[in-house]
């Protein structure tokens, strides 16, 4: 974990020096050049701290995004020592004066081939001399406890420090006191102060020194010939040869600034025009507007904007980089590939077309890799003009490979009226080609149209996506987190790059190496508040203006976002049913397409199977133990089969089961004696209700012989005083049975049952005359059946006979509430028929509303408008939750992952094939 937060710390270009002994040791003060002279040059980044204590107070009092990662473990020990010090000061008047006004510095190095270390400064001129020192080391560290040896190089003294599990070395060199937990460090220190090199020999590093503000909390200086040396070890190994190689600038100088919602980094990149670099390239450039974000889709975890005003001078300045660097070959090769498949029109055809903007989006990737879900974006001059002229490559290419054109261009279809032309493109590595190693491994085997942007990926999917996403305008422009980060940046710039540290899980699995991405899987829940992480770079003729911003999410008043959201191969018209893994006691997902595919989704949003079964599930997904090992299968039926499968997506033997006639419903499970002797029923056409035991056979001893309609809801069971009742009704008369199937009871009163209303079990005491089945007719009239056989009725409002009836105790005092949705309207009756509450939709709903239990028994409604394609949740008084409606076409299913257990999971369908999946309060 302690590389972890080093690791962390440079990646974000914040080196957070806390006062650290025993961690990374403790950086502080003001410096004046003098004391630079002592840090050798192959550090990668020399952090200068002004005043410990307001460096100190900013992290630890006055930083949202410190107090969340402090939660961590691996955490505590670097606080409780910072605190340590801050104690220590405050006692010590020597020790104060020091720390709030003296010179301080950490520097950043490599050790040996795999390692760094930090070398830590503080000027004591006028305050200690060595031997006070070292006794006020021992005293406030180690209390007086610790064993010290000497060693002696070019006459400075070195000390070596040991106490339990502590170890670190000390020296005072030239009035300042260095520090380190690497004894080569310090001797490197040592043996440089002997020597008449420094850093201010480099005349890039006097030149960014000079552009370094006075007034920022503290400054740091990164060293390009070093640090992606440091930088390359942490990364996965596909990129660490980029890293090592990469040809960024020279020096970069940033001012620190800690505030209670965000740290940002700002400072110029000195990059030296003899040895050109890639950061060159946009020296020339002018600031653009950034227009990309409003194709952007609100759920992509990472974007890539570049910048750029004049592109005949970027394909002029690019030449020039690579004619200094080892990708020059492979670009070479690149053009002889290109002229071979479009005979050399693509790179002046591709150049003619760029107006200002290019770069990459980042989407979840619920399946395949980072890459496979990555997308190349070009902003256009005009899309009619940009496809014409695609479209001629295309065409030759079909005509040298004597190949029909049609065989490129394919679609795909949001909705009835919205079809969109998607084209196969035969060369993945344009983006490599025209602008650089930025854009390296990104395929672009397809390529579209949103508005003016072209939009280029490996895979149709991945285009479907940000398509569908426009067509419903959920991009990240529209983003409130997002516009709030954004206050804190530069409206234009040419390099500008944005990930979201809250769903940034995959592009650390895919950047990083396992050993720092270990940690961050564990701990990925204290890291929610972490939203974005910015870098903007701006061209200028001298140096280049860079800023890098890490800002902090509240978790209340915020809309909240899909935590990943899967593609399905077309849309979803079935409640998502949420099952759990016996494996890992994880939750799952169980859901159907209109193909009438079946999917076992897991926590993560990755498809662990998929089978077509053929028809429509019209029933609800029951786990089953079927041979009773504690291993669950999912059971239900469609209309002319009954389904058991496992969780490998398999057929369990003997099934599916062929029924004897075509079912009217859902079939029921029942497990009478919790014993798992498991109990199927289902209706068919022919009249008759048919029980099932779990091997799929007809079981003996059901003497039930028709019934007089379509049974079209599924049969019911419950249990009062030890008798049972089974109870179904078509829409003729009422059936009250014994486990036999003979007639336990015969209500005195016939009347037409709701199709769309059950039975609900209403108890007021403990005899049978004290509780009753309820239900309604076709005009709303809701009908109690004593289980004495008496008939109640209770006039309402008229209702159309389509109406859906819940029968609920909202608030758990006086009694159930009257749950009505009729047609575009929500009504909650008091069981005095006074309104409660009522709500109108835009659109008539035709699926029955669902009530949630949450902790604490608070309940909820939840209603889908599948025109509108918005879920709603309502509390017990009516109120609609805060941030919905959300975007969802079907039922949705709330409950619980693993990793997110402190937070509900909104699990619901959308027309355009997707599944989401929310995070809420």
């Amino acid at each position: 974990m302690k590389r972890f937060l080093v690791v962390f710390i440079i990646l974000l270009v914040l080196v957070a020096g806390i006062g650290i002994i025993y961690t990374q040791l403790p950086e502080t003060g003001k410096i004046k050049h003098g004391r630079l002279e002592l840090v050798p040059e192959d550090a990668a980044i020399i952090l200068n701290i002004k005043d410990f204590n307001k460096f100190a107070e900013a992290w630890l009092t006055g930083n949202k995004l410190w107090a969340e990662v402090d939660s961590l473990p691996a955490f505590w020990k670097i606080d409780s020592t910072v605190l340590v010090l801050q104690k220590a000061i405050a006692k010590n008047t020597s020790l104060k004066t020091l720390f709030s006004s003296r010179a301080s510095i950490l520097s950043l190095h490599q050790v040996g081939h795999n390692d760094f270390g930090t070398v830590f400064y503080v000027d004591i001129n006028g305050f200690f001399n060595e031997k006070s020192v070292n006794e006020t080391i021992n005293n406030i560290f180690f209390e007086g406890k610790a064993t010290v040896s000497t060693k002696s190089y070019s006459g400075i003294n070195s000390y070596a420090w040991k106490y339990k599990d502590i170890r670190f070395y000390t020296s005072v060199v030239k009035n300042v006191l260095v520090l380190s937990r690497r004894e080569l460090l310090l001797q490197n220190v040592m043996r440089q102060a002997t020597t008449n090199y420094n850093l201010f020999k480099d005349s890039n590093f006097k030149a960014i020194v000079k552009t370094a503000g006075k007034n920022a909390l503290a400054n740091m200086y990164i060293n390009f010939s070093y640090f992606p040396k440091i930088l390359a070890k942490e990364m996965a190994s596909p990129w660490q040869g980029t890293i090592k190689q990469a040809n960024l600038g020279d020096w970069m100088e940033l001012d620190l600034t800690v505030k209670p919602t965000f740290i940002s980094l700002n400072g110029f990149m000195l990059s030296n025009d003899s040895l050109f670099r890639y950061a060159n390239i946009f020296k020339a450039q002018k600031p653009i507007d950034y227009d990309m974000e409003t194709i952007i889709p609100s759920s992509a975890i990472a974007f890539l904007q570049m910048g750029i005003s004049d592109i005949q001078r970027f394909k002029y300045d690019y030449g020039r980089y690579l004619q200094y660097t080892i990708q020059k070959a492979k670009h070479d090769k690149m053009t002889n590939d290109l002229n071979t498949i479009f005979s050399g029109k693509v790179e002046k055809t591709m150049y003619s077309l760029i107006d200002n903007e290019v770069g990459l989006i980042y989407l979840n990737p619920t399946s395949g890799t980072v890459e496979d879900n990555t997308i190349l974006v070009i902003k256009t001059t005009s899309q009619r003009l940009a496809k014409e002229e695609l479209m001629k490559l295309l065409q030759q290419h079909a005509t040298t490979h004597n190949n029909n054109i049609e065989s490129y261009i394919s679609s795909f279809q949001m909705d009835e009226g919205t079809t969109i032309p998607i084209y196969a493109f035969p060369y993945d590595r344009l983006g490599e080609y025209l602008f650089g190693p930025l854009f390296s491994k990104i395929a672009t085997s397809y390529f579209s149209f949103v508005d003016n942007y072209l939009i280029m990926a490996s895979n149709k999917k991945v285009l479907t996506n940000i398509i569908a996403t426009n067509i419903r305008q959920q991009t990240i422009d529209k983003d409130l987190e997002f516009q709030d980060m954004k206050d804190n940046l530069s409206e234009s710039g040419n390099l500008y790059f944005f990930a979201k540290w809250n769903m940034g899980l995959p592009l650390f699995q895919y950047f990083l190496t396992a050993s720092l991405v270990k940690p961050l899987e564990k701990h990925i829940t204290e890291f929610r508040h972490f939203y974005g992480l910015a870098y903007q770079l701006t061209g200028n003729d001298k140096m280049l203006y860079n800023t890098v911003l890490l800002s902090y999410s509240s978790s209340t008043n915020k809309r909240p976002h899909t935590v990943w959201e899967t593609h399905l191969d077309t849309a979803i018209a079935f409640k998502p049913k949420l099952v759990v893994n016996h494996k890992t006691l994880d939750k799952e997902i169980f859901v159907q397409d209109l193909k009438n595919n079946i999917y076992l989704i897991n926590s993560s949003g990755r498809i662990l199977w998929k089978q077509p079964i053929g028809e429509p599930i019209m029933s609800e997904i029951y786990q089953v133990d079927f041979y009773k090992n504690n291993k669950l299968q999912y059971l239900f039926n469609t209309k002319h089969k009954i389904y058991l499968i496992d969780r490998n997506g398999n057929n369990v033997e003997h099934y599916p089961v062929a029924l004897r006639s075509p079912a009217t419903n859902g079939l029921a499970l029942f497990d009478y004696d919790k014993t798992r002797n498991y109990r199927i029923f289902i209706a068919t056409e022919d009249h008759r209700v048919y029980l099932y035991d779990l091997s799929g056979k007809i079981l003996p001893g059901w003497n039930f012989s028709k019934t007089d309609g379509v049974v079209n809801l599924p049969v019911q069971h419950f249990r009062v005083q030890d008798k049972d009742f089974i109870v179904f009704a078509d829409s003729l008369r009422v059936y009250i049975l014994n486990r036999r199937g003979e007639e336990r009871l015969k209500p005195n009163t016939h009347f037409a049952k709701s199709p769309r209303t059950p039975f609900y079990l209403s108890s007021s005491g403990n005899s049978l005359k004290d509780n009753a089945l309820v239900t309604t007719d076709i005009h709303g009239t809701i009908y109690s059946i004593s289980l004495e056989g008496k008939v109640f009725v209770k006039e309402m409002e008229e209702f159309s006979p389509n109406h859906y009836f819940i029968l609920k105790n909202l608030d758990h005092r006086g009694g159930n509430e009257y749950i009505y949705l009729d047609g575009n309207k929500l009504m909650v009756y008091n069981r005095d028929k006074s309104e409660r509450f009522s709500y109108e939709f835009d659109n008539p709903i035709d699926k029955r509303p669902v009530v949630f239990t949450f902790p604490n028994n608070v309940l909820c409604i939840g209603v889908c408008d599948t025109k509108a394609g918005k879920v709603y949740l309502f509390n017990s008084n009516g109120e609609l939750y805060e941030d919905f409606p959300l975007d969802g076409s079907t039922l949705f299913s709330i409950g619980h992952f693993k990793n997110t257990s402190s937070q509900f999971n909104l699990i619901t369908g959308e027309q355009g094939g997707f599944l989401y999946n929310y995070l809420v309060n």
